[in-house]
C-alpha cells in the first residue's frame, strides 16, 4: 500500500525534476501542495487496484502508477478535461474514432468521456465492463469514477479485457516479469492502456510514439526512488 505521504512525494519529486530540466522555479503537484489534487481519491483506486492485483511495493506497482499518474493529470482530475463540444468532435459517433469506440448516437463521445484511473473512454467500453461487473456505467458513466469501480476497471483491463483481444502476452504480465526494467515495463504498460495493444514485433511503438513518455516515466521513477525500489 503506497500511503498519502509517499505519493505526495513522489508526485512532488516528479514536478521537481520536471522544473529543474527547464530551469524554472519549482512548484509542487501533490495533495499537500494544491488543493486542486486529487491524490486521496487516485491513491484509493491504486491501492484497491493494487491489492487485488497482488502487487507488492515493486517495478511493477511503479510503471503501473506512472501511467495512471499522466492519465489522470498528475492525479488532479478523475475524468476527461474536454467540453462536450470537443469530445463530440474528436470521437461523437460519427467520426471513425467514436464508431471504434462503440458511440453510435448524438451525445455519446461527450457522455462517454475518458473516466476513471485510466480513463475508460467510449460507449462500447462502458458497455463491456458494465456487464462483467453489472454496473450501470452506461446509464449513469459517473459511476466510473467510484473508487471501487475504477480499481476494478484497472484490473479487468489488464486481466480481461486486453487477452481477449489479442492471444500474447498481457501487461499484466509483463508487469510482474523480474527480467524487465522499470522502463520497460512502462513502456509496454503505457502502450496498452493508451492505443490498447503494445506489438511485440517490427511495428511496436516507439517511446517517443506514446504521449506524455517523458513525464509517464519520470512519475514511474519517482515513486520507485520514494520507495526505494530498484
Amino acid at each position: 500500500m503506497i500511503t498519502l505521504e509517499q505519493a505526495n512525494a513522489a508526485c512532488n519529486l516528479a514536478a521537481q525534476w520536471y522544473y529543474q530540466e527547464r530551469g524554472e522555479d519549482i512548484q509542487g503537484w501533490g495533495s499537500d501542495c494544491t488543493d486542486r489534487s486529487k491524490m486521496p481519491w487516485f491513491l484509493d483506486c491504486l491501492n484497491k487496484a493494487s491489492l487485488l492485483l497482488a502487487f507488492e511495493k515493486d517495478t511493477a506497482l511503479c510503471a503501473l502508477w506512472g501511467r495512471c499518474m499522466y492519465e489522470t493529470g498528475a492525479a488532479w482530475y478523475d475524468q476527461e478535461q474536454k467540453s462536450d463540444a470537443k469530445c463530440e468532435e474528436d470521437y461523437g459517433y460519427q467520426t471513425s474514432t467514436g464508431k471504434n469506440l462503440g458511440n453510435s448516437e448524438p451525445g455519446d463521445g461527450a457522455k462517454y468521456k475518458g473516466r476513471g484511473v485510466i480513463q475508460l473512454t467510449g460507449k462500447g467500453n462502458y458497455t463491456r465492463a458494465a456487464e462483467r461487473f453489472n454496473v450501470d456505467f452506461v446509464g449513469d458513466p459517473e459511476l466510473v469514477i467510484e473508487p471501487m469501480n475504477a480499481s476494478r476497471v484497472i484490473c479487468w483491463y489488464l486481466l480481461e479485457e486486453m487477452p481477449s483481444r489479442y492471444s500474447w502476452n498481457t501487461p499484466y504480465v509483463w508487469l510482474l516479469d523480474k527480467n524487465l526494467s522499470l522502463e520497460e515495463k512502462t513502456y509496454r504498460t503505457s502502450a496498452c492502456i493508451l492505443w490498447g495493444y503494445f506489438q511485440p514485433w517490427n511495428s511496436k511503438p516507439t517511446k517517443q510514439q506514446i504521449s506524455g513518455w517523458d513525464m509517464t516515466y519520470n512519475y514511474a521513477r519517482a515513486l520507485a526512488c520514494i520507495l526505494g525500489v530498484s
